[in-house]
């Protein structure tokens, strides 16, 4: 192929091009490096503002909420934001601001967006020994993935760091109906899970949630446990957490 004559797409100039990839801009060798410069300052931008956006929704689905009185949070809200700015990565979504900004004022140890090997999750409180996650409507459609994941999560905190830990799912519902109530529920949900752990050899039933109910499906594979077949049939209309 030979030197075509085209339009640098950053500075609207002519140039000489012998590249064979015709469906791709044609940018001068200067031009292609301010270019992708400027892409990167836009795309700090647009997360630093979606993350503005998201804090924003988080106080006004707060303001909504009869149990929280606003008066109460400002620090904590503030220092919630700082931490999005400095790391708009931070949050994911307007709820788990929330959720952060409740943890702050309850002096729960928090970390954000925590690494556990190959996975993350949104929150770790470790004085708890608990692996915080907050679920959105989608939750329920990746029930199966959710267990794999969460038998992973526990199994590496537990080599780690020690202890009975425990994967919290706290649907935002919860979150955006009645915000004081995280807390009591993390515990209320730890302690409930901890002591049917105790009486059923290490599971939760399967009546307890769909998760639970895969990862009892996972760990029954390939054995002759007549568990496996009453799990794979059973359903549960209102499991207590999803």
């Amino acid at each position: 192929m030979g030197a075509n004559v085209l339009t640098c797409w950053y500075c609207g100039c002519e140039m000489i091009s012998e590249s064979e990839k015709a469906s791709l801009r044609p940018f001068h060798t200067e031009c292609q490096i301010k270019f992708e410069k400027d892409q990167d300052e836009l795309r700090t931008k647009y997360v630093k503002l979606k993350s503005e956006v998201m804090f924003q929704r988080a106080l006004r689905e707060m303001e909504r909420q009869d149990e929280v009185f606003m008066s109460n949070y400002y620090d904590e809200a503030q220092l919630v934001h700082e931490m999005s700015q400095n790391n708009p990565f931070k949050f994911q979504s307007s709820d788990e601001m929330m959720a952060a900004i409740e943890l702050v004022r309850k002096r729960v140890h928090t970390k954000a967006q925590f690494k556990i090997r190959k996975r993350r999750v949104d929150f770790l409180l470790p004085d708890l020994k608990v692996a915080l996650e907050i679920d959105g409507a989608l939750h329920r459609f990746k029930i199966g993935k959710d267990s794999e994941r969460e038998i992973e999560i526990m199994n590496n905190l537990k080599k780690d760091f020690g202890g009975n830990w425990e994967v919290i799912r706290i649907p935002t519902d919860l979150i955006e109906k009645n915000l004081t109530r995280l807390v009591p529920a993390i515990k209320a949900l730890y302690n409930k899970r901890q002591k049917l752990r105790k009486e059923n050899g290490g599971f939760l039933p399967s009546y307890w949630s769909r998760t639970n109910k895969m990862s009892q499906i996972s760990a029954l594979k390939g054995t002759k446990d007549a568990t496996l077949k009453t799990l794979d049939t059973y359903q549960e209309d209102n499991p207590k957490e999803l």
